[in-house]
């Protein structure tokens, strides 16, 4: 009876210290990031992984290719848009198409299914269309990218896996945007608000538009907040 009780106490608390641990983490990761970083949401009770990835690493007859999602791992990212923009990085050019799927949970049939072909490595921006099924606000879904080794045994495909939710947009984050025009203030807004999928499209966005602007260190700074490494940043930069 004592053992038992001793197992069970030990688990409450084993649970209790991973939920502190996880609190102080974040705190401190707010705390560092200042005014104009990433700041996560508070760590849920149930932390989850965001981003999963398996598969063959190469198809046959051809260099090993990789997948990156631009997505954090260790909390599930946000979005404000019906419609949004979702980055990926992949380092060389697959001879087989990618395939995009958007999959709400439950449900057998993907929302959207898109074949996309890579001209050239480095950062790939899929843009869900406006006449796409419309992301439901409150609402987890998964997108993943696969490369199409072989369409009739998927477990061969190399892929990425992501989850997005949308939240609502509050009137003061409204606020917040319709003040500005400047494209990376209103990616630095997204940011301290805790929206990922906004923050770090915006930011490449204006990274795009101003190349030679405090852009670049910035969507740079995004990226190193999830723990993607400063070698790989350094690829972005040079296939943009």
């Amino acid at each position: 009876m004592y053992q038992k009780l001793f197992i069970i106490l030990t688990n409450i608390f084993s649970l209790g210290l991973i939920q502190l641990l996880s609190f102080l983490l974040w705190s401190e990761m707010t705390m560092a990031q200042g005014k104009s970083g990433y700041v996560p949401p508070p760590p849920a009770k149930e932390r989850r992984q965001s981003v999963t990835s398996g598969g063959s690493r190469g198809c046959p007859n051809q260099r090993d290719v990789s997948l990156t999602l631009l997505v954090p791992s260790y909390h599930i990212p946000t979005t404000i848009s019906p419609h949004p923009t979702l980055l990926l990085y992949i380092d060389n050019i697959p001879s087989q198409p990618l395939l995009f799927t958007l999959v709400e949970p439950g449900v057998s049939e993907p929302l959207l299914k898109n074949k996309l072909t890579v001209k050239r490595p480095g950062i790939i921006q899929i843009n869900l269309p406006s006449d796409s099924p419309t992301l439901e606000v409150n609402k987890e879904y998964y997108w993943t990218v696969s490369i199409l080794c072989n369409e009739k045994r998927p477990s061969e495909n190399a892929y990425a896996r992501a989850v997005i939710k949308r939240i609502p947009l509050t009137a003061e984050l409204r606020q917040k945007l319709n003040a500005t025009t400047n494209t990376l203030t209103q990616a630095q807004i997204y940011a301290q608000s805790g929206i990922w999928y906004d923050a770090i499209t915006t930011s490449y966005q204006a990274y795009i538009e101003a190349p030679n602007s405090n852009a670049p260190a910035y969507f740079w700074q995004l990226l190193q907040q999830i723990g993607l490494k400063s070698r790989l940043i350094e690829k972005f930069a040079n296939h943009r």
